[in-house]
């Protein structure tokens, strides 16, 4: 996987049904936490991922230095070009989270 600092767009996934989950994930969350999450993800928009670890199955998670341990999972399109944001969650949930987001991931690949 190349990261290199290069401009990336970001798009939402979408379910089948024409749901962005995301934006209602962001939504759910306190004040503080979606402004983290904004000011994260104006910098990967200039190519800059800062703490990310890969979750497995081509899904990889923003990790935030926040109480809850914030995670914003994404993909990356091949051109690796455009962050695919999937949803959030936060460090307790980690692991049901993954499981969801790799559902989605493999859902977005499958209908693109």
């Amino acid at each position: 996987m190349n990261w290199e600092a290069i401009p990336r767009t970001i798009e939402m996934y979408k379910t089948a049904e024409g749901k962005r989950l995301f934006p209602d994930w962001l939504d759910s969350q306190t004040r503080e936490v979606q402004a983290f999450v904004d000011i994260r993800l104006k910098k990967v928009q200039r190519g800059l991922l800062g703490d990310h670890h890969a979750e497995g199955s081509g899904v990889w998670a923003l990790i935030f230095d926040d109480g809850p341990g914030t995670r914003v999972y994404f993909g990356l399109t091949d051109s690796q070009k455009v962050v695919l944001l999937l949803v959030g969650g936060n460090k307790k949930r980690q692991n049901q989270d993954i499981q969801q987001e790799i559902g989605f991931w493999e859902d977005f690949k499958k209908n693109n």
